[in-house]
């Protein structure tokens, strides 16, 4: 469903749940000139082209992976488990148990903890 007054968009998928509910999946302002860039992104999802080509189901389905709550239940998943599990035997030379690590992920996933986001390493 895409809503508009001709200056702000917003784009909404419902989904067909009980009960029926809509998530914003994308909105501007088009005299923010913060947001002009991504505008021109958002307004390709919207041609015609795109929609065939189904663009923007992809981009649906990238949004929804990367929902906050989807990303905390692959956090809880066991090879995300022995990954951290063997990282920090690695690092400090500790063995620990695996619900060691599923405690803590679940600490850090429901505990507000403020810091800055760290750069990514690679």
């Amino acid at each position: 469903m895409l809503l508009t007054n001709g200056r702000q968009w917003r784009l909404y998928r419902i989904l067909f749940e009980k009960p029926v509910k809509t998530v914003l999946v994308f909105d501007f302002d088009l005299l923010d000139d913060s947001c002009f860039k991504k505008a021109c992104k958002y307004f390709e999802y919207l041609t015609k082209k795109c929609v065939e080509r189904g663009d923007l189901e992809k981009y649906w389905n990238k949004y929804i992976v990367i929902d906050p709550e989807n990303l905390c239940k692959q956090l809880y998943e066991y090879s995300i488990v022995k990954l951290i599990k063997s990282s920090l035997k690695k690092k400090v030379g500790i063995n620990f148990t695996d619900e060691d690590i599923f405690d803590g992920i679940h600490q850090i996933v429901t505990t507000k903890i403020d810091i800055e986001k760290p750069k990514l390493k690679k």
